[in-house]
């Protein structure tokens, strides 16, 4: 695993969750709900989605329209980075968030391509 993907992706400021501010192109990007903070401490970020598309502009909006139950939709904020390679990176990512305790809440699995743990392995009949 890469240790340059975190340290790429944790260098990205956080924002609202507005499409135009993203390009149309191929990356990972993460989605959080920001909880305000009490006087001088930082504002808190509840991770709860990682993913990775062909078209980042055009995923926020499909995001934007979704219901997030039980979150408010003006404290959602996203960041992202630009991967040409983001079916790869995007397991990286994910593989280091867990490691760190910050595993989003609304992912089922780790990204498509993580590589596989049945290599090897013969298929039953």
């Amino acid at each position: 695993m890469s240790p340059r993907v975190c340290k790429k992706f944790d260098k990205k400021p956080w924002q609202k969750l507005d499409r135009s501010t993203l390009p149309s192109k191929p990356g990972i990007y993460s989605l959080a709900h920001e909880i305000p903070g009490r006087q001088k401490r930082k504002n808190l970020r509840l991770n709860l989605y990682t993913g990775r598309t062909n078209n980042l502009k055009r995923r926020v909006q499909e995001h934007q329209r979704k219901k997030f139950k039980g979150y408010d939709r003006s404290a959602l904020r996203v960041k992202s980075v630009l991967e040409p390679k983001q079916k790869k990176k995007e397991w990286e990512y994910m593989e280091c968030q867990r490691k760190k305790g910050n595993y989003p809440l609304l992912n089922k699995k780790i990204g498509d391509g993580a590589p596989s743990r049945a290599k090897g392995r013969k298929r039953k009949a």
